[in-house]
């Protein structure tokens, strides 16, 4: 990101308008390319990680409760998922379905 800011401004602006927001704005500039760094990673792993996650916890809620239809008849996984689901087979966070 500092290579970004020092060769090329306007993209570093460009990208900058899109990841930080008002608070880290103001921050340091070595502030601001740690927070558009982590930004940027967390808008591309959130899209497999965030519905694993909602998976996880209704399974969760289903062992706690008794639900009215069980997951497998709910949730149809998109191939993203299963691969996201299949990647964490044999891991602590392997999901059922």
């Amino acid at each position: 990101m500092r290579n970004l800011y020092d060769n090329d401004r306007p993209a570093f602006d460009n990208v900058a308008t899109q990841f930080l927001t008002v608070k880290q704005a103001g921050a340091t500039l070595d502030k601001q390319c740690y927070y558009m760094a982590h930004n940027i990673r967390n808008a591309y792993t959130n899209q497999f990680n965030n519905p694993l996650r909602v998976i996880k916890k209704y399974q969760s809620l289903e062992e706690r409760q008794m639900l009215l239809f069980s997951l497998s008849q709910v949730i149809k996984p998109t191939a993203r998922i299963q691969a996201g689901i299949d990647y964490r087979k044999g891991t602590r966070y392997e999901i059922d379905l």
